[in-house]
């Protein structure tokens, strides 16, 4: 089961309205699950983040956009991008092909492409507000082989880097009269 929970930030906004954040977490009978979620995103002690108000009873599943999770959770870095990526099919749940307006349940394992770099990560708490990257990081869990596999085409990389990497765009003039140089034979 899960609930929504919401906390008025101790701090007023730059308008002078005091606003409120909601979170959505798992709970376990009555007991939230992740309390250094709650913690990170109200700027609160642990301990006053599990005694947080509950504003309503969650009955159905949490409802956020897949596209809006991937920008809350950070890896992304605007909505639109990560809403492209899962169009061109750069974001699978499952090992499947899926849209932007799908929802994203807790515990779902999802499979990122970004450059050369393959992230799998499984939901872990669900967020529809952008917060700092220490709480972002908590939304999602990176999988160990995903880990291993990162580790490795980094080193990969250190070790014999990729010669076209370092082509950048049209040679400048000084760097084609070179080139035609060496192609005719010059010193």
């Amino acid at each position: 089961m899960r609930r929504i929970v919401s906390q008025a930030l101790s701090q007023p906004s730059r308008c002078g309205i005091v606003s409120t954040v909601r979170c959505i977490v798992p709970e376990r009978d009555g007991e939230v699950i992740a309390p250094p979620i709650l913690a990170g995103v109200f700027g609160v002690s642990t301990s006053a983040a599990a005694s947080a108000v509950y504003d309503r009873q969650m009955t159905e599943p949490a409802r956020v956009r897949i596209d809006k999770w991937l920008w809350a959770a950070r890896l992304f870095k605007t909505r639109s991008l990560a809403a492209q990526a899962v169009e061109l099919g750069r974001v699978r749940v499952a090992g499947e092909r899926i849209k932007p307006a799908r929802e994203t349940r807790i515990g779902e394992r999802i499979e990122i492409q970004m450059a050369d770099t393959r992230v799998d990560v499984v939901v872990r708490a669900l967020s529809t507000v952008r917060g700092p990257a220490p709480v972002a990081r908590t939304l999602y869990e990176e999988t160990e082989e995903s880990i291993v596999h990162r580790t490795r085409r980094a080193e990969a990389r250190k070790l014999a880097p990729e010669p076209a990497a370092t082509i950048r765009g049209r040679p400048s003039k000084r760097e084609g009269r070179a080139l035609r140089r060496v192609q005719r034979g010059g010193a």
